[in-house]
């Protein structure tokens, strides 16, 4: 699950290093959603960064709940 939270809770049960993928939204934002599209259907090259659900994170607030960890993008 590429979440905030599942990083955050990965770290804390002692994971060396997580997996994330990246997508670039329609207004060039760097995400971690593990697929193209989101549940919805809509993709999200072609969706905005603030029209996104919440709980898809940028790629810095993903970064930053894996200090401490190695990072596979």
């Amino acid at each position: 699950e590429n979440t905030v939270a599942a990083f955050r809770r990965a770290g804390e049960m002692g994971a060396d290093a997580v997996e994330l993928d990246v997508r670039r939204t329609a207004d060039g934002v760097l995400v971690v959603h593990h697929n193209p599209h989101l549940a919805d259907g809509r993709l999200i090259a072609t969706t905005a960064n603030r029209d996104l659900p919440p709980t898809v994170p940028t790629l810095g607030e993903a970064l930053d709940a894996c200090e401490g960890m190695w990072v596979n993008v």
